[in-house]
């Protein structure tokens, strides 16, 4: 059976996708990173981890994202996680 053109996946939706798919991780490897420095009390770290690693990697996904802009579930999801990561080790 094909596929209309229409419902056919263009490269640059398949790059956006990706590229969301990466933010999410990086967002996912922030979370568990700066909970685990909280718990060992390594606050020099879970800041690094928690807020400026998160931080680089919105600014790359803004950046791969290009001129279709960002999802707005993850500049939602970015907004939340870059507060509960910046207060002590609050789980998500």
């Amino acid at each position: 059976m094909l596929v209309p053109a229409l419902y056919m996946p263009t490269a640059i939706s398949l790059h956006f996708l990706s590229c969301c798919r990466v933010f999410d991780n990086e967002m996912n490897l922030a979370i568990h990173g700066s909970h685990a420095a909280y718990d060992n009390m390594m606050f020099k770290e879970a800041l690094k981890t928690g807020y400026y690693d998160l931080q680089n990697a919105r600014d790359a996904y803004r950046a791969a994202c290009g001129p279709h802009g960002m999802h707005t579930h993850l500049v939602h999801r970015y907004i939340k996680v870059a507060t509960y990561t910046a207060q002590n080790g609050i789980s998500l």
